[in-house]
């Protein structure tokens, strides 16, 4: 055969024609054995061809034919649906084996996104086992951009939401906050609902660009102080999913955004102001949170004075500031 079959299969493919693409694969596995196997080993393949074909080339008994890279994708497949473990293929399969694998299924997968939902899941789960197994955040940024596709399509986002949060990485309050640009209402609406940004559409998009200014400057003050909270669609319609560690703004030291807790150990004069914070009101502390980074920002001397004093001295300085 020529190599314009490779192409038909995709093409099947991305026609959306699964029974007919699987009946001519049938056909085409049945006349030619090797033939078919030598298109699915093509490095060009896109994963989707590969996985509604499984069960014809399970079939036939020809998986000991395929290349190594469809063999550990199948396998993935059995360990995403709950019939193999992930170690069992970590034990056979090198890392890198793996992870070019996953990557493989990822990147020409996504385009096949929203066909039934057999595929999404195993789609989903790829996502899954790339962040928490092969701890890869370099594709934030597609999975994102698959989220956000998802949801203008009105397709379900829940699990792949799921997934994207378990990066646990700051950088995605930025990538979230620039979906706040869109055109698309509902890319807004879904960029709304993450960074727990309150009212409804419509009230957002009256003052959208004073709104957007707002909320990147929310993002620049706070990033260092952002931590995951462990709330997710999946526990509710409106998860407050970043939240602002107000003892690390208070005393300007970066939290761990896994666990919120200060990547280095607090000084002697931080536990003390520390002690005294916590007795303070949830307001009272979102108001010396905010002053302690704005005075530390504009006068790192004047700040280690005031952040010393003790808590009265330190509410009735800010008050008076505020005043002036």
């Amino acid at each position: 055969m020529k190599d314009s079959s490779l192409k038909y299969f995709d093409l099947l493919n991305k026609a959306y024609d699964y029974d007919s693409f699987r009946k001519a694969f049938k056909r085409f596995l049945l006349e030619n054995e090797r033939g078919a196997i030598h298109y699915l080993n093509d490095k060009r393949l896109y994963f989707p061809t590969l996985y509604f074909v499984r069960k014809e080339v399970e079939s036939l008994n020809t998986l000991e034919n395929l290349n190594l890279r469809n063999r550990i994708a199948l396998n993935l497949c059995s360990v995403i649906e709950g019939d193999m473990k992930f170690k069992e293929i970590s034990d056979k399969y090198n890392d890198k084996r793996i992870h070019d694998t996953l990557i493989w299924m990822f990147d020409s997968g996504v385009y096949a996104d929203g066909l039934n939902d057999e595929f999404d899941e195993i789609l989903d789960g790829t996502v899954g086992t790339l962040i928490c197994y092969m701890k890869d955040h370099s594709i934030l940024p597609s999975v994102v951009d698959l989220m956000f596709n998802r949801y203008e399509k009105d397709y379900f986002i829940h699990d792949l939401s799921w997934y994207l949060l378990q990066f646990k990485d700051p950088s995605l309050v930025e990538l979230i906050t620039e979906r706040l640009k869109s055109s698309n209402e509902k890319s807004i609406q879904l960029a709304c609902k993450l960074l727990h940004i309150d009212g409804d559409l419509s009230s957002f998009q009256e003052n959208k660009e004073v709104n957007i200014q707002q909320t990147y400057n929310w993002v620049n003050e706070n990033m260092p102080y952002i931590y995951f909270s462990g709330e997710s669609f999946q526990l509710s319609s409106e998860p407050n999913i970043f939240k602002v560690h107000l003892e690390g703004k208070y005393l300007n030291k970066k939290v761990s955004p896994d666990t919120g807790e200060f990547l280095k150990p607090l000084k002697i004069f931080e536990k003390d102001a520390l002690e005294n914070f916590r007795q303070s009101s949830l307001k009272k502390k979102e108001q010396l949170s905010a002053y302690s980074y704005k005075l530390k920002k504009q006068n790192h001397k004047l700040w280690r004075q005031w952040i010393k004093n003790d808590l009265s001295s330190q509410i009735a300085l800010m008050n008076k500031d505020w005043e002036g």
